[in-house]
């Protein structure tokens, strides 16, 4: 309980500053947003009322303490370029971007896990240096390569997914995954071959150890002996990973969203930042930031669970 309650309070602290640091990197955007918002009407006498009515003139330090106590109430306010309330656009767009992440990541581990226990068990030989060179291959590739590579193929060339659109899933269950099948397999290359390695490089070891060798003399299958023994003391190293790629995911998913046109936080974000919609930025920017701890927060909790000694 002390263990997850100190992780906890960590993740507090995280966010406050995670705000704080949001908060002042946004006022670094050259620009004036009510200049933005007015357009051709931004004259000297209504940028004053502007700035005025959106607080905009107050000291920075009050803005930022009025914004924190907004945030943590649920009132982030409106967007300045179309008065929408930013919690609004936020519950609008944020379910496609996590399911990108997640489907991509079981896409990843789906494929990773076999691939590496198949190479794990015959290290140094062909499928495992061939796995290996396609690992790599994959890693080097950004998703903004990576996803036009995969468009020309699957739907320029063979026609059979779509480049381009967006189905929910509460809409059409099919539709909605051919539509997302193109970004998440953009989005999984890079974890696949992280995961199959790391995974891969652990089993390895672990394989080597005494009590592998002792089951192997009492007679237990090789694959009974990697997933019973082998699978549990690596799957540390794979949740690591994982919880540290939850970041590069998130940024990644942007990228992907932008590349496919998918109505998520990516683009919700480069259209704010187009328009210079200050709270619109910092109100995704700090809850990407407090997702990534929260995950790394329950990664660190899981430890606990995954081998007990860590509680101490």
């Amino acid at each position: 309980m002390k263990f997850a309650l100190k992780k906890l309070a960590i993740l507090l602290i995280t966010a406050i500053v995670a705000s704080l640091f949001g908060f002042l990197f946004e006022h670094l955007i050259p620009g004036n947003p009510a200049i933005a918002i007015l357009g051709p009407q931004a004259n000297p006498h209504n940028i004053k009322v502007l700035t005025d009515r959106l607080g905009l003139n107050k000291p920075l330090v009050d803005q930022y303490f009025i914004w924190l106590k907004n945030m943590f109430t649920g009132h982030m306010g409106q967007a300045y370029s179309n008065g929408v309330p930013v919690r609004s656009l936020i519950a609008q767009n944020y379910a496609e971007t996590v399911e990108l992440i997640i489907g991509s990541q079981i896409i990843a581990l789906i494929v990773a896990i076999p691939i590496a226990f198949r190479a794990a068990l015959k290290p140094n030989k062909l499928f495992d240096r061939l796995t290996t060179l396609v690992s790599f291959s994959f890693y080097s590739f950004p998703p903004f390569v990576v996803g036009p590579i995969l468009v020309l193929i699957f739907a320029v060339k063979a026609g059979i997914l779509p480049a381009s659109g967006y189905v929910g899933l509460s809409q059409s269950i099919p539709n909605n995954l051919k539509d997302m099948a193109l970004p998440m397999l953009t989005l999984a290359l890079g974890s696949f071959a992280l995961y199959s390695q790391i995974l891969r490089a652990e089993l390895v070891s672990i394989l080597k150890q005494d009590f592998i060798l002792l089951a192997k003399s009492k007679g237990l299958g090789k694959y009974k002996i990697i997933l019973k023994h082998g699978f549990r003391l690596s799957s540390l190293s794979l949740v690591t990973i994982s919880g540290l790629q939850i970041g590069t995911l998130i940024t990644g998913a942007f990228v992907v969203e932008y590349i496919f046109q998918l109505p998520g936080l990516g683009t919700l974000i480069v259209d704010s930042i187009n328009s210079k919609d200050y709270l619109v930025i910092q109100a995704v920017s700090v809850l990407v930031v407090v997702a990534v701890a929260l995950v790394n927060t329950a990664v660190d909790i899981s430890y606990a669970f995954l081998d007990p000694r860590i509680r101490k």
